[in-house]
């Protein structure tokens, strides 16, 4: 049976000059995923259900192949499986990880442990934090009610302190354009 299935691709490819992909079919869909993208190598599929999205990693000279011409290969990719997909090469990865994780780890309450649940729950920014509630957040491993509450009001606290150094940087910038100015007239 694959020997007659492989000869009408064969054929069909011929008659039409057609490129006719077989992926290999796998209950698990990362894996299917990781199959569908072949040949470019998968380092990571995280994987974000309730969105039926993965963020799928490659290395970074890997990134054109899994892409492939102006979208195609992730295009089919996320055709055939259902899912949404994002591709992300490692170093811009391994980036946005560095940001949240430094992020997460500015806020009272949060170690090194609890900065990477958050980040493989799918927490990618403080922004992520600031629109989640408490239910969302008792569902990272080491967050209980307590410390989902008082991360919430953290996270709220780092917004205000943002938005006040934004304000103060904003009233600060007249003052020393005014200074320039009278220091060119001098």
């Amino acid at each position: 049976m694959v020997s007659e299935l492989k000869r009408m691709i064969d054929q069909v490819s011929r008659e039409k000059g057609e490129k006719i992909d077989i992926v290999t079919w796998d209950n698990d869909p990362a894996k299917f995923i990781c199959n569908a993208l072949s040949p470019a190598e998968v380092e990571r599929v995280i994987v974000d259900e309730d969105r039926q999205a993965m963020e799928v990693v490659v290395p970074d000279d890997q990134l054109s192949l899994a892409i492939g011409k102006k979208g195609q290969n992730v295009r089919l990719a996320s055709r055939i499986s259902g899912w949404n997909l994002d591709i992300i090469s490692e170093s811009n990865y391994n980036r946005v990880l560095r940001e949240a994780y430094d992020s997460f780890l500015s806020l009272d309450g949060v170690g090194e442990k609890t900065a990477s649940n958050l980040y493989q729950m799918g927490f990618r920014s403080m922004e992520d934090l600031a629109g989640s509630s408490a239910s969302d957040l008792v569902q990272v491993e080491g967050i209980g009610d307590e410390k989902a509450e008082k991360l919430i009001e953290n996270v709220a606290q780092y917004f205000k302190d943002k938005e006040s150094l934004k304000d103060k940087e904003i009233d600060e910038e007249p003052a020393e354009e005014k200074k320039e100015e009278e220091l060119k007239e001098s």
